[in-house]
């Protein structure tokens, strides 16, 4: 039992003290803070990294990048009473149905029900250790520790009091502080807990580690209470607090204390209480949840206003009024790339900064459609949407409307003229122009070819060209002239005018292909030019003086030196329908296109037109990065803008997108890889990452899955991933966003399968996870049966060698007999022959008769030549005698 006597400070006034510290001692609770964070001791790797998409504080609440998972979109339960994110980079959840992990696409639950070791599926508290352990506190008073994947109990048989867990917090000298619902304080070390003395009975809500050592303990009706050194220091009304239900205690990196109360907040500074609700203006805020980020932004989660950020004195909420999921904040937590995590009653939200900013109806917008936008001489921003005209000006919005003279509210093109003056196209209300505050209008009444306008650019010369849905027209010293076919000009609507660095006037007209219009006469390029579509969208000219032309469905066209060149999906565009295009500066293009924004390394489009490379790769933006919504589809132009300030605007049907090229985030961290899984034929293995032997997988296994995860919770969706069976594959197998690897009828053998993965920033962890398997073999795959079946073959051989031999030896024996009979046949020519006394014939034993010669050949092994003899050549060929004679020859 560890006693310790409380005592009170002396009273202080609430005069608000200088919260900015530059002495030695403020310096190292600054660093000390990075380990020591609002009640969790987190692993020094996992917040000394950089943090990319950290909340910045200059944005309003509204401009962060939200999502949200309630039951809808797979959370088990809509409860989230805490967060934490181990070393290993997964996100785990306290709720009422278990403890939940989160990779940022699946959730994996843990409870009574799958895990022998949880009692209880209700979990209340999370924290994790200077070790990495995970620390689960439970509604039935249990404390589970989670390390390397085992759960390890404890209980009252530990001395704990068995009462539900309210609170935890890693104890700096290596246990663990447990506080609970009437149980009070208890230290869990070495196994063992026990009790603090002066606390056995409170209600502790809270805990907090304080830079000096110190213990806080927020408590439900004894105020705040600091442990230091064995005594106990109690905080309440009387020193200035506004309530003694403490419900968080969060340490600030000044080394200011953050208490929050159901009566309000309450800043502890040098042993001086201020109100900074009350202060800003506030009445008094009931704080369920106090969270400071790296950023130095202090996060109040309330009981009933949703959520409150703390800047410079100011309070700033977002409640369910602007989305929040609900009103009551549990649980705040930042996780190793900046993303701030929230836990409702009604599910779990990620905020992240993201590096485009929108403005919508929420920033004052008059309509969250906006078709246009460019910006003037001094800077000012100008927007077209659906229901009028907006100025931005110093993050202000106001809005030109109908009733300030506008022809209509419903703006397609707007331009801003060098000499100050602003046009605005309308659908359906003309052209106006606004100058000193005043409307001027153009309509077809006044000579326009229409009264719906998708263009509008002023030439250097003052004239101001105008695309219309008829036509083409332009306006010159209040006078206004119309272009048609007799001028060369292709019929239709117009959808773009654009004034390159010669002067000459390109025109989009949609399905008429693009043309040129240079001393008083047009030449129009149509894909039988080498135009990958004759629907042209916009055109632009880069800083090397290439014309780029954005078509509906066919791709990016380059038009350089009398010639055109296409980049389009089937090369690696990210699309084929494109409304805008600009440079950043930097040496890439910006597209705005039907589906997303993206942008492309301007020297590898080069080198794709020039026939260098067949294939080009882009950076695709999204909802992730900022972008309220990523579809857009109009025919108004601009359709995107690069500022003065060197900022790009990109429209859209939620509101407009502003992003910084020089500062737009890049995510540095490699995402941790992990083998979560292995299916075989269905029945799921957990691999053991700590185990020395591979794992086997049983003989006569058909289809194995292996299924792995990687964790950045920036774009979770759009991490790639590749993997290798090495043994197996060849090489890697490319699996894009999939997450199994399936493989089927794998040999028996010793193999590692090996998964990497990159973030949305493309970058790669290159070494990955990987797991070692053995595939066992049938019986008939063993060394046994191929050595069996080795000595069955030699048998067999053998026995087949001994049957050739007998064969052999019985062809032996006929061949004997057959010479032997052979032989007695040569025996009967020594006898009696019948043979013909005039032909000279010979009977055989048949009673053929048969020539001589034939006969003797067929009973002996004698062979017959033939000749004449002298007799036979007197009687037979006497004159060939005599011709020899006469000759001088012998007979």
């Amino acid at each position: 039992m560890v006693t310790a006597p409380i005592v009170r400070p002396p009273l202080v006034s609430s005069i608000m003290c200088d919260r900015v510290g530059t002495n030695v001692r403020t310096t190292l609770r600054a660093l000390r803070r990075i380990a020591v964070s609002a009640g969790v001791v987190c692993c020094g790797w996992l917040f000394e990294t950089p943090h990319a998409f950290s909340l910045d504080p200059d944005k309003a609440l509204t401009q962060y990048v939200r999502q949200v998972w309630s039951k809808e979109e797979g959370i088990p339960a809509s409860v989230v009473e805490d967060i934490v994110q181990t070393p290993d980079g997964y996100l785990w959840l306290a709720t009422s149905k278990g403890l939940v992990r989160f990779d940022g696409v699946q959730f994996r639950v843990l409870n009574s029900t799958n895990t022998k070791e949880m009692e209880s599926d209700s979990v209340m508290r999370l924290a994790l250790d200077q070790a990495g352990v995970l620390w689960v506190g439970a509604e039935n008073g249990l404390v589970y520790r989670l390390k390397d994947g085992k759960l390890t109990t404890f209980g009252t048989r530990d001395g704990l009091p068995g009462l539900p867990v309210t609170a935890l917090l890693p104890e700096t000298g290596g246990g663990l502080w447990i506080g609970t619902l009437g149980g009070g304080l208890s230290l869990l070390k070495e196994g063992k807990a026990t009790t603090v003395k002066g606390l056995s009975k409170k209600i502790v809500l809270s805990l907090c580690n304080g830079a000096d050592g110190s213990v806080w303990i927020g408590t439900a009706s004894g105020g705040l209470i600091r442990l230091s050194e064995g005594e106990l220091t109690a905080y309440g009304p009387r020193e200035g607090l506004s309530s003694n239900y403490v419900s968080s205690v969060c340490e600030d990196h000044l080394g200011n204390l953050w208490v929050g109360t159901k009566e309000g907040i309450n800043l502890l500074s040098k042993d001086v209480v201020t109100r900074p609700d009350r202060d800003a203006g506030r009445g008094s805020i009931a704080a369920r949840k106090v969270f400071e980020d790296r950023q130095g932004n202090v996060w109040i989660g309330t009981f009933e206003d949703g959520l409150c950020r703390v800047k410079d004195g100011k309070l700033v909420f977002y409640s369910t009024k602007e989305g929040l999921s609900d009103n009551l904040v549990l649980a705040l937590q930042e996780d190793r790339e900046g993303n701030l995590w929230i836990g409702t009653r009604g599910g779990l939200e990620r905020w992240s900064g993201g590096s485009f900013t929108c403005y919508t109806t929420v920033e004052g917008l008059p309509a969250d459609t906006v078709t246009t936008v460019c910006d003037d001489e001094e800077g000012v921003v100008w927007l077209g949407t659906q229901a009028g005209l907006s100025r931005l000006r110093d993050g202000v919005i106001s809005t030109y409307t109908t009733r300030e003279g506008l022809s209509s509210n419903k703006v397609t093109s707007v331009w801003a003229g060098e000499d100050g003056s602003m046009w605005i196209g309308t659908a359906g209300g003309g052209l106006n122009e606004l100058r000193g505050g005043q409307f001027v209008g153009y309509t077809t009444q006044s000579g326009l070819p229409s009264n719906t306008i998708w263009s509008l650019c002023r030439d250097r010369r003052g004239r101001v060209w105008i695309g219309t849905s008829s036509g083409l027209a332009v306006l010159q010293n209040g006078k206004l002239k119309t272009f048609s076919s007799k001028d060369g000009l292709p019929g239709g609507m117009v959808l773009d005018t654009y004034e390159d660095r010669d002067g000459q006037i390109w025109v989009a007209a949609h399905g008429g292909g693009l043309s040129r219009y240079k001393d008083g006469a047009f030449v129009t390029y149509t894909e039988k030019d080498g135009l990958t579509s004759n629907f042209v969208s916009t055109i632009y000219q880069d800083a090397d003086g290439c014309l780029w032309i954005a078509t509906w469905g066919g791709g990016l066209n380059r038009f350089k030196n009398g010639r055109f060149a296409s980049c389009t999906t089937k090369n690696g565009l990210a699309d084929d329908l494109a409304f805008g295009i600009m440079e950043d500066g930097l040496g890439n293009l910006w597209v705005r296109g039907a589906q997303c924004v993206f942008s492309i390394d301007k020297k590898a489009l080069e080198d794709l037109a020039d026939g260098r490379s067949q294939t080009i790769s882009c950076a695709i933006y999204g909802r992730a990065d900022g972008i309220k919504r990523d579809e857009h589809e109009s025919y108004s132009q601009p359709a995107a803008w690069r500022g003065r300030d060197g900022k790009l605007w990109f429209p859209s049907l939620q509101g407009v997108a502003v992003v910084d090229p020089r500062e737009v985030r890049k995510n540095p961290l490699p995402p941790p890889v992990h083998i979560e899984q292995v299916m075989i034929d269905g029945r799921a293995t957990i691999p053991d990452y700590r185990a020395a032997d591979p794992l086997v997988i049983p003989a006569g296994a058909e289809r194995i899955e292996f299924q792995y995860t990687a964790l950045s919770f920036v774009a979770s969706r759009r991490m790639q991933f590749k993997f290798k069976l090495d043994g197996y594959d060849a090489d890697w197998v490319i699996a894009g966003t999939m997450r199994i690897a399936s493989y089927t009828h794998v040999p028996p053998g010793n193999y590692t399968f090996r998964a990497i993965a990159c973030n949305s920033s493309g970058v790669w962890n290159t070494t990955g996870a990987a797991l070692k398997v053995r595939m066992q073999p049938q019986f008939y795959q063993t060394f046994w049966f191929y050595a069996l079946c080795g000595l069955g073959a030699m048998l067999s051989l053998r026995e087949l060698h001994r049957y050739r031999i007998r064969h052999l030896q019985a062809q032996q024996r006929a061949l004997s007999a057959q010479v032997m009979e052979a032989l007695s046949h040569i025996k009967i020519l020594r006898g009696l022959l019948p043979i013909c006394s005039a032909c000279k014939k010979i009977r055989d034993d048949a009673g053929y008769w048969n020539q001589m010669e034939v006969y003797v050949r067929d009973h002996s092994e004698a062979e017959f030549t033939h000749g004449i003899c002298p007799d036979c050549l007197h009687r037979l060929y006497p004159s060939l005698i005599r011709t020899n004679q006469d000759a001088g020859g012998s007979e």
